[in-house]
């Protein structure tokens, strides 16, 4: 009786080991597939694990971040494209960035009647292409080739 209690926690603890390096791993794909501008939807990624005696659970969630949108990431991995007008003004005003051609705006504003957001093509789609039942399925198998029972 023992020996079979000894060999199920060794069982559970082995899963607990194998569940944690393929979330680990499943975070770091999602983390390389990020379309990184200013960081914030890198730094809003959670992650909250669950588990029972014979169940554990991973869940990843990729918020907005702060200031922005809660479906951010749907529609940056849908590859949504939109235009922003200015509602109550005739411009939209933004602080220059370098490579903007500075020589033109020498206050550091550059100035549009419209502004046309297309999202950059490594982005389109980093969430679908990387959090899929596949994916995972080889995230698990490759933690439990390289995890072995104590």
């Amino acid at each position: 009786m023992a020996d079979t209690r000894r060999l199920q926690r060794s069982v559970e603890t082995w899963a607990a080991t194998v569940q944690e390096k393929a979330a680990t791993s499943m975070v770091n794909r999602v983390s390389e597939a990020t379309p990184k501008v200013t960081g914030k939807l890198e730094r809003s990624r959670r992650r909250s694990d669950s588990s029972t005696a014979t169940t554990f659970t991973s869940t990843i969630r990729q918020p907005g971040g702060d200031g922005e949108p809660d479906l951010l990431p749907n529609w940056i991995d849908e590859g949504t494209q939109f235009e922003i007008v200015p509602r109550q003004a005739r411009f939209l005003v933004f602080p220059k960035v370098a490579g903007l051609g500075s020589a033109s705006f020498p206050r550091g504003f550059v100035f549009a009647k419209r502004v046309v957001w297309r999202p950059k093509a490594p982005g389109v789609g980093f969430w679908s292409k990387t959090m899929n039942a596949s994916t995972w399925q080889r995230s698990l198998q490759d933690a439990a080739r390289t995890t072995r029972l104590r």
